[in-house]
């Protein structure tokens, strides 16, 4: 197995990738993405950008492949930098023939995929859309009908199949805020990307947080339809997915980095009375009955402190507070 831990790096030159970085990072590689029309859309902006230094929509069909049948596969390459980028159009996150009546499935096109030396694939609201044949809504209520268990499996033979094989293996969050019932969805697509990473932490695959990059309020400033991120979006989503990649090619494309931990709450029962009291960890931990405990979830009153507590998670519809539980 060819992926590992990607640890968090923050680059200190900028937060916004220039486009000699991004070159730097993509010369004599090759990237995959995977995934549904919204990472298609970024796709196009990718290519545009990394061709041109451009953050702008460009014609799909100045690519040098194109199969037409819902735009579902497109190569571009980059001669100047002997890079290139390819595409393939991904419903539900894994598919055999058997799913497929006979016709070709991510099975079939798993070991081209994975020919890369970079994969960022996502799935999500093609998992959570109305099935007919299995006679469930996954976006109506992702805790029952096996809708969690099912989407762990499919992630996991996406792992197996593509994820593992490659160099720098990444998987992108679902974004805000899925079919026109979209308030609905919005608790579907959180707890969704939580299952995504639970599968991807185990096999040590990095995954790109874009989820709070806009939410319900804001998303007609972020996207051209209320589901498709606009270029300026896409951007934001390059500036998170090249340093990852930087990081564990080990490239210096970005000059110095600096490698930190992952922030969490502190391990309250483990702490004494003197340590639980403390005023940094007094935030999270409460001492009671002769012993320190953790807060409920329900009393982290901001999504950065709820964050932080792996039994919690923050419910952005209700803005609270909520155990994962």
């Amino acid at each position: 197995m060819r992926a590992v831990n990607l640890l968090c790096v923050a680059a200190v030159a900028s937060a916004a990738v220039s486009w000699e970085e991004a070159k730097c990072v993509m010369e004599g590689k090759s990237i995959a993405f995977m995934g549904d029309s919204i990472s298609r859309n970024c796709f196009y902006v990718f290519n545009k950008f990394l061709d041109t230094g451009e953050i702008e929509w460009t014609d799909w069909e100045r690519f040098s492949f194109v199969k037409e049948s819902h735009r579902c596969y497109f190569k571009k390459e980059f001669d100047d930098i002997d890079a290139t980028s390819e595409f393939w159009f991904l419903q539900k996150a894994w598919s055999d023939r058997s799913d497929t009546d006979g016709e070709q499935s991510v099975a079939d096109i798993a070991g081209d995929v994975a020919k890369a030396d970079i994969a960022v694939i996502n799935s999500g609201w093609w998992d959570l859309k109305e099935d007919d044949d299995a006679d469930r809504y996954c976006g109506d209520d992702f805790g029952k009908d096996d809708c969690e268990k099912d989407y762990k499996a499919s992630l996991e033979k996406l792992v197996d199949n593509i994820l593992s094989k490659v160099d720098v293996p990444l998987f992108r969050e679902t974004s805000c805020c899925g079919e026109d019932d979209g308030e609905k969805w919005i608790d579907a697509i959180e707890d969704a990307n939580d299952a995504a990473k639970e599968v991807m932490g185990a096999a040590g695959v990095g995954v790109v947080e874009i989820y709070d990059n806009y939410d319900s309020k804001d998303i007609d400033d972020h996207t051209t339809d209320g589901k498709h991120p606009d270029p300026d979006a896409c951007r934001r989503w390059f500036d998170e997915i090249l340093p990852m990649i930087d990081a564990k090619q080990g490239s210096g494309c970005f000059g110095a980095t600096t490698t930190t931990a992952a922030t969490s709450a502190p391990n309250c029962p483990a702490l004494t009375k003197k340590a639980c009291k403390k005023k940094k960890k007094k935030a999270y931990c409460k001492w009671k009955s002769k012993a320190c405990q953790t807060k409920s979830c329900a009393s982290f009153s901001t999504k950065k402190k709820c964050k932080k507590n792996a039994s919690c998670r923050w419910r952005k519809k209700a803005e609270k507070c909520k155990s994962k539980a």
